[in-house]
């Protein structure tokens, strides 16, 4: 049981475990293969791995590294699972962090409410990102990206979709270089907002909306031989329907919890408190 719910879960290989963050910034370690309760720290397999100052928005485990991402725009890269050695710090963004994910061992993508996606080399002496690109702003659109996801097959292929929009972005260029394009732009034929994107183990990209207590998965495109994508059906391959009286579930009004909660992590203006101090505006 977690002190707390939970905010990212990632599977890791070596050692064989469940990654989960919460809340409350802290990331642990637990086992898949029996209960464990965080409170008994004894047990080797289930143990505090790291903690952020706030909360913990994604992460993602790559080899003998773990990626962690949090709301005061900070990319964070830690051994694993000696994850109280820090390797670097990636502070580019200008808002929130969203997504995390690594592009190769020594590549990461990362992108947030600043609508900006940005690529870092850990072999580069530099903290600077080797490559950027800014997403085009829609009229009255937000540009928080909920979803970030890495093509197994083509690592060179990142795809995004953002808060809001029908819309799915695939950029090209992640794996080598320092020029990030935008390869091409998915729309769904019923503009139904996208709340999620990922990758199967053969390189299909899948996008997913949910929408009046319905979750719609589409199937959007393939890689070819030479890398490019191909823009295959946008009809739904699978619906679920979920009932009405299940309170977790977003009404018509509202397509995803976790849209509703990245829009709260918007951080807080920054006031002056009766000492002259600065601090963060309780509204």
């Amino acid at each position: 049981m977690l002190p707390k719910r939970l905010s990212a879960i990632q599977f890791a290989l070596n050692p064989v475990c469940v990654v989960v963050s919460d809340t409350t910034g802290d990331v642990y370690r637990l086992p898949v293969d029996r209960d464990c309760n965080l409170n008994d720290n004894s047990a080797a397999e289930t143990r505090f791995l790291l903690g952020h100052f706030s909360l913990v928005t994604d992460l993602a485990v790559r080899g003998n590294k773990v990626a962690t991402c949090d709301r005061d725009n900070r990319v964070r890269v830690s051994r694993f699972p000696d994850s109280f050695v820090i390797e670097n710090f990636f502070l580019a963004h200008q808002d929130f962090v969203t997504c995390v994910d690594w592009v190769t061992d020594a590549r990461l993508v990362s992108t947030g409410g600043d609508g900006v996606v940005f690529i870092w080399d850990l072999t580069s002496d530099s903290v600077n990102p080797v490559s950027r690109l800014k997403l085009p702003v829609e009229a009255n659109k937000s540009t928080i990206v909920v979803s970030a996801v890495v093509n197994p097959s083509n690592r060179d292929v990142v795809a995004l979709a953002v808060d809001g929009s029908p819309k799915l972005y695939v950029l090209l260029g992640a794996s080598v270089g320092t020029e990030l394009r935008l390869g091409c732009v998915h729309t769904l034929d019923d503009h139904k907002p996208l709340n999620g994107a990922f990758f199967d183990s053969k390189g299909t990209l899948w996008a997913s909306v949910a929408d009046n207590y319905e979750i719609e998965g589409f199937r959007v495109m393939l890689p070819n031989a030479s890398g490019n994508v191909e823009k295959v059906s946008l009809e739904p391959i699978w619906n679920v329907k979920l009932s009405s009286g299940d309170e977790a579930v977003p009404d018509s009004k509202t397509t995803h919890a976790r849209t509703l909660w990245l829009k709260h992590l918007r951080r807080k203006p920054i006031v002056e408190n009766w000492k002259g101090k600065k601090r963060k505006s309780m509204s």
